[in-house]
């Protein structure tokens, strides 16, 4: 499994990519067949303290899965954007047995 990571608005720290890339990991333990991760990191300017913005895009074969998630930190957003994937492997795979 291969991550890219991109920046929007500000200069991650590798401690962040890092926790991210554990989270993933994990993930990928789960359903070993993620090809190509990429994850979206922004900051946007707002008066909202939920201006973290984290998008992965998950490719798997013959789909790939897509997940937002906006907190006040990206730690935040990464947990809910994992477990949002989850719940879209669950469902593949699934969808995989029936067949």
């Amino acid at each position: 499994m291969n991550i890219h990571f991109q920046t929007i608005g500000l200069k991650a720290e590798p401690k962040i990519m890092d926790v991210i890339s554990g989270k993933l990991e994990r993930l990928n333990r789960m359903y070993q067949r993620m090809q190509e991760v990429k994850v979206i990191l922004k900051e946007e300017k707002s008066d909202t303290k939920r201006n973290k913005t984290l998008e992965i895009r998950v490719k798997v074969p013959e789909k790939e899965l897509f997940v937002m998630q906006q907190d006040t930190s990206f730690e935040n957003a990464a947990d809910g954007a994992v477990n949002a994937l989850k719940q879209q492997i669950s469902r593949l795979k699934g969808k995989l047995q029936d067949h």
